[in-house]
């Protein structure tokens, strides 16, 4: 793509970002309807012509404080860009462990512009942002690479010892509903046991801290949703061992020769449940407690 191409992309973005939010909101969400971008799903992105296009993701937000982080690098990193003029959030903080300190930037009540010290939302960090609606941030996010243009560098996040903000960041297009907390922390171990002890994600509807510990699995009965896809349990897959964050073959709750209409012994169903593994969720934002300095290979 040219240099006056890159630019005028560029000045889109930045004049969309001085604009109010809801114009912006609804034709965010019209593309991201045109482009069939869903978490349960996973993402589909533009093709052939259409990989000029920008897909924008919706972050999900609920009123109060909610700890998010973006799963994939910004197309505008921009804050302006992603907490856009008009829209309710009002404080975004996030926590630099290597120094121990927080950084902060708020909402200029008169330009409607953020102020402080955070000028960008990556996908490096995670954020607390507080906002007293559900509307989403929608982050842009760079089209489908071609095949002039090479992949991204993978993702390393490195932690300290003590507590670490860490977002939840997706290697490939397809973004997951959300990942096994064992499986993207695999990397903070030493001597074949985990060094990260705890993860704690926040629910702002609740006001309650949700933690997760390493091997920590949930019973999830048949019918219900599975918290690594956002979809109910599949039966076939659950019969092989292959459903998303699967710990283990599915309990078998019925009697054998029960007469429950669709209950067959030795099959999922019924009031059978399965183990899944803790999940950590795309969009979602955790505290990580880790015994030892670190880095996370996602």
């Amino acid at each position: 793509m040219g240099i006056a191409r890159k630019a005028w992309r560029r000045g889109i973005i930045r004049g969309m970002a001085r604009k109010s939010a809801l114009p912006l909101i609804i034709a965010a969400a019209l593309l991201v309807s045109a482009l069939g971008a869903t978490w349960s799903g996973g993402q589909s992105g533009p093709t052939g012509t259409e990989q000029i296009a920008i897909p924008y993701v919706p972050i999900a937000l609920q009123p109060g404080w909610n700890l998010i982080s973006i799963p994939f690098d910004p197309f505008n990193p921009a804050i302006d860009a992603i907490a856009v003029p008009g829209h309710p959030a009002d404080v975004v903080m996030t926590y630099d462990s290597a120094n121990k300190v927080w950084l902060v930037s708020q909402r200029d009540k008169e330009t409607g512009l953020f102020s402080g010290d955070i000028e960008e939302m990556t996908s490096s960090r995670a954020y607390f942002v507080r906002t007293d609606s559900f509307v989403p941030l929608y982050v842009g996010r760079p089209p489908i690479l071609t095949w002039n243009t090479p992949p991204a560098t993978p993702v390393a996040l490195n932690v300290t010892e003590g507590w670490n903000l860490v977002p939840v960041v997706a290697l490939n297009y397809r973004i997951p509903y959300a990942v096994a907390a064992d499986d993207y922390l695999r990397s903070l171990s030493a001597g074949g046991q985990p060094t990260w002890l705890r993860a704690m994600g926040y629910n702002p509807l609740s006001q309650r801290w949700e933690a997760i510990s390493p091997g920590d699995v949930a019973l999830v009965s048949v019918g219900n949703l599975n918290p690594c896809t956002g979809l109910q349990l599949n039966k076939e897959r659950v019969e092989s061992g292959t459903e998303r964050c699967q710990a283990g073959e599915y309990a078998e709750r019925s009697p054998q020769g029960s007469i429950t209409a669709g209950d067959i012994w030795g099959e999922f169903d019924g009031k059978d449940r399965v183990a899944l593994r803790a999940a950590l969720r795309m969009g979602k934002g955790y505290w990580v407690y880790a015994s030892a300095d670190g880095v996370i290979l996602p």
